[in-house]
């Protein structure tokens, strides 16, 4: 039985001690450098980003919550058209808090490989959400480096008219919440800069969209 449930939170019927514990562990979890890259290829150029991994973010967390008797479970249950991966804070008390979880679209439950990619970008989106862990470039570190020689000039991307992003904007705004924030996410890691969305994503971000509206439909029913 919980004593609290609000739109983004559930838990035990008494959270004290895990609260007091959480006070004291999250000032321990400083930023965490992104050191990892990914490519995201087009047609005509291609998308890099940076990235903090899901073990890197774990190696990090776990020692600090430990010392204060806290744990994370982070379970994956069904969900109508895919999969809601829920982040869980453990307390030796017994005492617990829950987000509401993060979706997986149906398309990705298809296919195993791209389901456990989805699987660890949802974990890692969670719990750093719930431990208020900010994934930080590391420009202090780039800053002290010699200049990288200048990559070849990749060929011009297509942008996406303005038509089509407000349309794409009008269309997330009618979105559920959760939904509308995990496309925010899905765009901030992939290093997407609206005014500069390239046709080619704006097509994802399309299909991104007829999977959520068709979950949120499916709740409805």
């Amino acid at each position: 039985m919980t004593d609290f449930i609000t739109p983004v939170l559930s838990g035990s019927q008494d959270i004290t001690e895990i609260a007091k514990a959480l006070v004291k562990a999250l000032p321990a979890l400083g930023d965490l450098a992104k050191d990892k890259e990914g490519t995201i290829k087009f047609d005509k150029g291609s998308l890099s980003f940076k990235y903090a991994d899901l073990k890197q973010l774990l190696d990090m967390a776990k020692p600090a919550l430990a010392a204060h008797g806290l744990v994370v479970m982070q379970p994956n249950t069904p969900h109508a058209g895919g999969a809601r991966v829920h982040t869980v804070v453990l307390h030796d008390s017994g005492q617990w808090i829950s987000d509401s979880g993060v979706v997986i679209p149906a398309s990705k439950t298809n296919d195993p490989k791209a389901f456990g990619s989805a699987i660890s970008y949802a974990r890692r989106y969670g719990l750093a959400s719930m431990l208020s862990i900010a994934q930080a470039d590391d420009d202090g570190h780039a800053a002290g480096q010699e200049p990288a020689p200048k990559a070849a000039k990749e060929p011009t991307v297509k942008l996406a008219t303005k038509k089509k992003r407000d349309e794409l904007v009008g269309r997330i705004e009618k979105l559920p919440a959760s939904y509308s924030a995990q496309i925010s996410a899905n765009l901030k890691e992939r290093g997407v800069v609206w005014t500069k969305l390239s046709d080619e994503m704006a097509d994802e971000v399309a299909s991104w969209i007829d999977e959520c509206e068709a979950l949120a439909a499916a709740e409805n029913e």
